[in-house]
């Protein structure tokens, strides 16, 4: 396990008061793990939050409490996410670009007209970049205007 863990931070009451009591914060924060921990009990919690007081000295201070998912938690509430992996799977090249999750879901369509897909598990696949969404979002709006149908 890497000393100094990559992070991904989201402080979500910034923007969203009702997420935490009044005055106070949540902080959302997750690491990949190496693929030979995934299966690990090894608590990796110090480790993520040693960067975070390396970053904002203090911080461990200011914890009232926390949830912690590793990635067998994550796996038990969401089967697609096997061994905890948030990106959905093989990032293969036939996975990445043309198959993803299967040939008949690459343009983000499902077989139920007004149905789309899009997240980590479609074309292009899982990143910060949100470039599935958009494509869903386009695919709809190209649909809606060769075939109109109400909300």
């Amino acid at each position: 396990m890497p000393e100094r863990p990559a992070l991904v931070i989201g402080q979500h009451t910034l923007f969203d008061p009702s997420r935490a009591p009044a005055g106070q914060h949540t902080l959302y924060c997750y690491s990949h793990v190496p693929a030979r921990y995934a299966c690990s009990d090894a608590d990796v919690a110090g480790l993520v939050e040693a960067q975070l007081e390396r970053f904002a000295p203090g911080f461990a201070d200011t914890v009232l409490a926390r949830a912690i998912r590793n990635p067998q938690r994550t796996e038990a509430e969401n089967p697609s996410l096997v061994d905890g992996d948030l990106g959905g799977g093989s990032y293969e090249l036939d996975q990445q670009l043309l198959f993803r999750p299967a040939p008949e879901l690459c343009r983000h369509r499902t077989p139920l007209p007004g149905l789309y897909v899009a997240g980590a598990s479609v074309h292009p696949g899982g990143s910060v970049q949100g470039m599935g969404g958009r494509s869903a979002a386009r695919a709809l709006l190209a649909d809606r205007r060769l075939r109109p149908w109400r909300a």
